[in-house]
């Protein structure tokens, strides 16, 4: 169950800002880690979805290296571009 169902919207302010279209991911994290992360979240008044945006981007920023030159990232590529 997410938190907005749980606990209904989130008092975080937001401007009108055009929102780029993201699909919806799932992962499996325990309890103890996702309670900690969406209280920290909620404390710092952000939501718990950028937050893991924010993480997966370090995580690709220090590992893009990887992606030079690789076959199969290249083939997912030209297969998304084709897909739009």
């Amino acid at each position: 169950m997410t938190t907005v169902a749980t606990f209904g919207p989130t008092h975080v302010p937001c401007g009108s800002v055009a929102i780029p279209p993201k699909r919806h991911r799932n992962f499996r994290i325990e309890d103890d880690v996702w309670l900690a992360l969406s209280r920290i979240a909620e404390l710092r008044k952000e939501r718990t979805s950028e937050v893991m945006r924010q993480l997966a981007r370090g995580y690709v920023a220090r590992h893009r290296k990887l992606l030079d030159n690789d076959p199969v990232w290249q083939e997912r590529q030209r297969e998304a571009s084709a897909d739009d």
